[in-house]
């Protein structure tokens, strides 16, 4: 679903004014190679259907030079992790989400609208913090 295209851009009001786009990760192969801008793959971490080990070796396998290694994300800027999330080259994110399955807006909508207004920005995902450091 392209975000600023046709239908979805006209019912968020952007319709050619935002360049991102939100693929399910088995359609951006396709289209990877074609829409190179901000890109994210997202997975929830107990999806029976699309594992998110087989996602993170599939964003792997792109070789695209990491600019973020592997981390905890979170909800609070603390502690509550809504989880990991690995960050590439040209814009590009890999992240799970910490007990969702496959529809992660159903399962984790905290943690979905968290992470969708960031990558939106392209700001940072909140990092952890270690107990006793706050």
């Amino acid at each position: 679903v392209g975000v600023g295209v046709g239908d979805v851009g006209a019912a968020l009001g952007v319709v050619g004014q935002v360049k991102y786009w939100l693929l399910p990760w088995a359609s951006y192969r396709l289209t990877c190679s074609l829409l190179w801008r901000l890109q994210l793959v997202y997975n929830g971490d107990t999806d029976p259907g699309i594992n998110s080990f087989r996602a993170q070796n599939w964003t792997v396998a792109l070789g695209l030079e990491e600019t973020e290694a592997w981390r905890p994300w979170t909800l609070d800027g603390g502690q509550e992790v809504g989880g990991y999330v690995t960050r590439y080259q040209g814009g590009f994110d890999f992240l799970t989400i910490r007990g969702s399955g496959h529809m992660v807006p159903e399962y984790q909508p905290v943690a979905a609208l968290s992470f969708i207004e960031r990558w939106m920005r392209n700001e940072e995902y909140p990092r952890y913090v270690k107990p006793g450091t706050l």
